[in-house]
């Protein structure tokens, strides 16, 4: 993941809600919040329902692999299963997310 971060030869989606994402994320990220793949009746929507919401972010165009996480990995899985389901099928789901990310080493984290 850092070498993704350093170099941005990823997408990087983080899938926190907004006021999360606001508040601590991994630098370069973008958002979309894994809620975003919920209907208001509780099942998953349609890829067509969310396609927007990730082409905004470039994670739809085949020139960088998208990597998606969220606080321990378990949002993430919303974002690549929608991503698979749109066509991705090079999408991974940084196991431990921003647990693994902010343990151990100093590494950084952006904020608004």
């Amino acid at each position: 993941m850092a070498e993704a971060t350093d170099t941005g030869s990823a997408v990087v989606i983080n899938a926190l809600d907004i006021a999360s994402h606001s508040q601590a994320r991994i630098p370069g990220s973008v958002n979309v919040p894994f809620t975003d793949s919920l209907t208001s009746e509780g099942p998953v929507a349609r890829p067509e329902e969310v396609r927007a919401s990730y082409e905004e972010t470039g994670a739809l165009e085949a020139d960088k692999p998208v990597i998606t996480y969220s606080r321990a990995g378990i949002a993430a899985t919303f974002d690549a299963f929608q991503l698979a389901r749109l066509g991705r099928e090079d999408v991974r789901v940084y196991d431990g997310s921003l647990t693994d990310w902010t343990s151990g080493d100093a590494r950084p984290l952006e904020a608004d």
